[in-house]
């Protein structure tokens, strides 16, 4: 046993319990609890700034992300809407195109596009050129207003007469 003060109580001869801690080991024994507490405090501190930190960290790294999508989306759908700009100008300019051309135009167009399954030029409603022709050969000669999924979008570009996408 280690002696802190020469009146450190002695086990009482009678009852064999210890005396009360004398008063002069209370204000360390205070000391050493506000110490510690004091060290839990800047502990909890400075795990909460830590967190804190990794949270913002991890929402910037969120917002990177998502701008990132948003431009690929952007992009992407800003070369569609030129494709069928190109190709309302094609079909405008030259309302008589003959396949071999409208396959030319259409590989042209096609080129680093991706999502872009082909292109179908109609004339009167009823599609006559196709590109890629292996793949969408079935859809040569269809007339559209007979497909219920389509004629609402076909009599909307008649009546406004522009490209509905």
């Amino acid at each position: 046993m280690v002696k802190l003060f020469d009146d450190v109580a002695e086990p009482s001869s009678a009852a064999g319990t210890y005396a009360p801690v004398p008063r002069r080991a209370l204000p360390v024994l205070l000391t050493a609890v506000l110490i510690f507490l004091s060290g839990l405090g800047g502990l909890a501190y400075f795990d909460q700034t830590n967190l804190t930190r990794h949270k913002e960290a991890e929402a910037a790294d969120v917002r990177s992300k998502l701008t990132q999508l948003q431009s690929r989306l952007e992009t992407s759908l800003g070369q569609r809407l030129f494709l069928s700009l190109g190709l309302e100008a094609l079909a405008r300019s030259q309302p008589d195109i003959s396949t071999a051309d409208f396959e030319h135009v259409a590989r042209i167009m096609l080129v680093g596009q991706t999502g872009v399954r082909g292109l179908m030029l109609a004339r009167n409603n009823t599609v006559g050129h196709v590109y890629p022709q292996e793949s969408n050969r079935t859809s040569m000669g269809i007339n559209l207003m007979n497909r219920p999924d389509q004629a609402d979008a076909i009599r909307e570009a008649v009546s406004k007469r522009k490209t509905i996408l």
